[in-house]
This record gives structure tokens, C-alpha cells and sequence, in this order.
């Protein structure tokens, strides 16, 4: 854990004063305007204004707005959630600022503590600055007024960029400094906090302590923003440049109660772990990383979501009975032009009935992507007549686990990776009587080399001719046979 020392710390903030029958609407559709909103809104009551919030910068809609009901009864009976557009949107009591209400500046912030999670607490002396996710919670907090600005449109950039082309695509590293600082576990040194889009909300903590002497990415961040580089582990050969990614024994590393140099690196990461256990600053955790998995898609091939949703927006499973939910024959599947799907254009399929009947209801108009079915596809290879069940218990007992699962090396983080998933999903459920479901995994290899292509010229027509028309006369020499 790093304490925020410096633009986030202060006392707790004054209790905030709720606007009679107002109310504020979050996760509406980028599309909806003003009096969209305020026409989704007025089911539950009259409303005598509606606005949607842009970003002052790019005019981009972000996502949420607010509407003033006529009653604060009606305002009172929106509040929890209410789907518009078929997404489901949060109501809550719109609450008056600080600032409007003594016109004065906002109550200062309290404390925080930023947790990371790294697999490498021996280069914790090497940890010169702090990075969190543009999505990061705590971001807000830690933002200085005179930088606020510049950084939330800074947030907004990077909601439009895919994890991909934040972290493996974007070769120059962007960041922005938050004006706050964190004090250092164990020096106390203060560190500043930057945040920046190649750093993900969904790993870790969404926070990273930096070690730019022996990462690459917090390597060309420092290098390019102009931030200190502290080289913890030694081993570099003469010449070779930072960041040094190799192994070694720890250099520059102590401080009051503890020095961890001249430890190799598994010695020093015990030792600096049990001093912040001691301290009640860290801990030994062991995290388990699956590679994120765009399950639900906005097209039309793909199973549908056995999904429905009534007039209140929650979700409600389609009873056994009623499957397969099937996919509407369509003469086209073309983008629907708007953030959903293909199949949001087909009403007639999109409009149906609650299962019980008792109302109407809307499909999930997302589908899953073709995997949800090959990912266990070798158990309904062992019954795949079966209407009652994925595949009968007898038949899975005889068969299963697999022996032998042959394929290339880069299945590991794509089909074996959720096939394993799968599986101990269905083993949970008691579909399945093991927990993995391959004994023996066996890769073939991938030609590293480059191949070489061999041809045959007739020497008179230059026309290619087969091998079988070709002997060799001499060492490397060849000529057409005769006859």
C-alpha cells in the first residue's frame, strides 16, 4: 500500500444536500439527447426539464444526465434502475455541490492508500513513480484542481481506445501527472502519481508501482517524461543499456530496518514481503490472470443469450423448456448503425413475452461468440444426440477425460485456456466427473526456420518442369531427362 501524501489528503468531506425531485440518470445511450431522455423519464411522472451531460472539450456525450420532476413523489418512484434503449440505466437522488451552495471551493478530500499488485517486491527500492488506469476509482480524489481539466479529457480519450491498442499497439506511451504523491512503503521518499492508459483497470489493481530500470514499459515512460531511474538489480553485462529485465543480485536497496542488498531476487522478495507484513503495509497474495474474453458481441452470427428482460430491466433466464433460443431468419445482418447489435432490428424477434406470460418482455439482442459452443464441443462429440442433456453421465464416465490433446502452442492462451474453463465450470454444475479434461497435452511445433522452395527449369524453353524429369549429373548439377 502507498499513502496519498500529497492532492488527495484532507478531512472528510461535509454531508451533500439531495435537489427536491431531481434526480441523476448514469449509463444512458451515447445517442440520446435531451429530450430523449426527458421522454424515457416522464413513465414516471411529469419532467419539466432534462439535460445530458457533454464533455466540454470534445462535445462528446458522457454517458449520464439529469431530470427535474414536476413531484418529488414521481422522482422518488424512478430512483433504482430503468432500462432506456435496452440499457439499463442507474437512477439516483441528484445531490447539490459544495461549491454552488457557499460559492466557495469543495471540501478537501480524506486519506487515501494506493494498493498495487506486483510480482516483483524485490525491485520495490526501484519504484521512483506511481501509474493508475484512467478508470482507476480513486483518480478523481487524486487530481489536483489546476490539472483536472487536462486529465478528464485525458479519461475520455482513453474510453475510446480497445486494451489492445493501449498496451501492445501504442508505441508511444502517453501519461499525465495527477499533481498528487504517494509516500514510499519503506523509504518514505514522496513518489509521484501519473496516470496513464497503458495501465489497465482490469489487471491487478489498476494501479502499478513503477520500476523503470527494469521494465520496458516504465522505462520509455520515464525516459520520455523526464522521471528518476533507480537500477535495484545488478547483472548487466558492460554496454548493455536499462532496462535490465534479467536476473541478478539486488543492488541499492536499504533503508531504516531493512537492506536486501546482495540477496538474489527469490531471497529478496521474501524478505521484503515478510518486512511489509510486519509493518502492515503489504502482503503474500497469489493472483490467477485469465486472458480477457469479449464474450458478448454486437453481431449477428453467434448464439443468443437465453436472455429476457420485462418492464422493470432485469434480466430473466429462459426456462429450460422454451430452449434453444434460436437466431431470427434475416435477409440482412447489417450493423444496426447504433451501439447494439444486429438483431435489434428485428423486433418481431426482439419483442416477446415473459416466460411465465404474464407480460411483455425484450431479447438480449447480444450473442456469444461461436466459442461457447466449441469450447466443450469433445464432450457433445461423445453424444451429440442427446436432447435432454450436454451429454449422459454414463457416457461421460466411460469416455472422458480425453487421453491425448495434440495441438500447436499458441492454443494455450486461446482454446485449451477456455476449454479448461469451461470444463471446470461444468464440473462445478455436475455435468462432468473430472476437473480438467485433457491427461496429456503434447505440441507438435511451429516452423521457426525459413522454407526453402525448390523448382525445376527446362534450360532450353525456361518453362518449370516436375522433379521426376530431373536427375542429377554432378553435385548440385541437374539436366532433363531423356526420352
Amino acid at each position: 500500500d502507498f499513502e496519498v501524501v500529497d492532492g488527495g489528503a484532507g478531512p472528510a468531506p461535509e454531508p451533500v444536500e439531495v435537489e427536491s425531485g431531481k434526480c441523476y440518470v448514469g449509463g444512458i445511450p451515447f445517442a440520446l439527447d435531451a429530450d430523449g431522455l426527458k421522454e424515457a423519464m416522464s413513465q414516471y411522472g411529469p419532467v419539466t426539464s432534462a439535460s445530458v451531460v457533454t464533455d466540454k472539450e470534445t462535445g462528446r456525450a458522457r454517458g449520464f444526465g439529469f431530470v427535474q420532476f414536476a413531484s418529488p413523489a414521481d422522482a422518488e418512484r424512478a430512483m433504482g434502475t430503468t432500462i432506456i434503449g435496452e440499457r439499463e440505466c442507474k437512477v439516483s437522488p441528484a445531490k447539490k455541490s459544495a461549491r454552488y451552495r457557499t460559492g466557495g471551493p469543495p471540501p478537501a478530500k480524506p486519506p487515501a492508500k494506493l494498493t498495487v499488485f506486483t510480482t516483483r517486491p524485490d525491485t520495490l527500492f526501484g519504484a521512483t513513480y506511481m501509474v493508475v488506469s484512467p478508470e482507476h476509482p480513486l483518480l478523481d480524489r487524486l487530481v489536483s484542481a489546476d490539472r483536472k481539466q487536462e486529465v478528464d479529457a485525458y479519461v475520455t480519450s482513453a474510453s475510446t481506445k480497445s486494451d489492445l491498442e493501449r498496451t501492445e499497439l501504442q508505441k508511444d506511451k502517453t501519461g499525465l501527472f495527477t499533481g498528487s504523491y504517494a509516500k514510499h512503503p519503506l523509504t518514505g521518499a514522496p513518489v509521484p502519481i501519473w496516470v496513464a492508459d497503458y495501465v489497465l483497470a482490469s489487471y491487478g489493481t489498476g494501479a502499478i508501482m513503477a520500476v523503470p530500470a527494469h521494465d520496458t514499459r516504465d522505462h520509455e515512460f520515464a525516459v520520455k517524461f523526464g522521471l528518476d531511474v533507480v537500477e535495484v538489480v545488478g547483472g548487466r553485462k558492460e554496454g548493455e543499456e536499462l532496462p535490465y529485465t534479467g536476473d541478478g543480485e539486488v543492488i541499492n536497496s536499504e533503508c531504516e530496518g531493512l537492506s536486501i542488498n546482495g540477496l538474489s531476487v527469490e531471497e529478496a522478495k521474501a524478505k521484503v514481503v515478510a518486512h511489509l507484513e510486519t509493518k502492515g503495509a503489504g502482503s503474500l497474495k497469489t493472483n490467477y490472470k485469465l486472458r480477457d474474453w469479449l464474450f458478448s458481441r454486437q453481431r449477428y452470427w453467434g448464439e443468443p443469450f437465453p436472455i429476457v428482460f420485462g418492464n422493470d430491466g432485469k434480466p430473466i433466464p429462459v426456462p429450460t423448456d422454451q430452449l434453444p433460443v434460436t437466431l431470427p431468419e434475416v435477409e440482412s445482418y447489417e450493423p444496426s448503425g447504433t451501439t447494439e447489435g444486429p438483431l435489434s432490428t428485428v423486433q418481431n424477434w426482439v419483442q416477446t413475452t415473459l416466460p411465465d406470460g404474464s407480460g411483455p418482455a425484450r431479447r438480449e439482442t447480444n450473442t456469444m461468440p461461436q466459442w461457447a459452443g466449441s469450447c466443450w464441443y469433445y464432450l457433445r462429440f461423445l453424444d451429440p444426440g442427446n436432447v435432454g442433456a450436454p451429454i449422459d453421465p454414463e457416457v461421460e464416465k466411460y469416455w472422458m477425460p480425453v487421453d491425448l490433446y495434440l495441438g500447436g502452442a499458441e492454443h494455450a492462451v486461446l482454446h485449451l485456456l477456455y476449454a479448461r474453463f469451461w470444463h471446470k465450470v461444468l464440473y462445478d454444475c455436475g455435468v462432468v466427473h473430472t476437473k480438467e479434461p485433457f491427461q496429456r497435452l503434447v505440441n507438435q511445433g511451429l516452423i521457426l526456420g525459413p522454407i526453402e522452395h525448390t523448382r525445376f527449369l527446362d534450360p532450353e524453353t525456361g518453362d518449370a518442369i516436375s522433379a521426376q524429369e530431373v536427375k542429377e549429373e554432378a553435385a548440385n548439377t541437374f539436366v532433363r531427362k531423356k526420352g
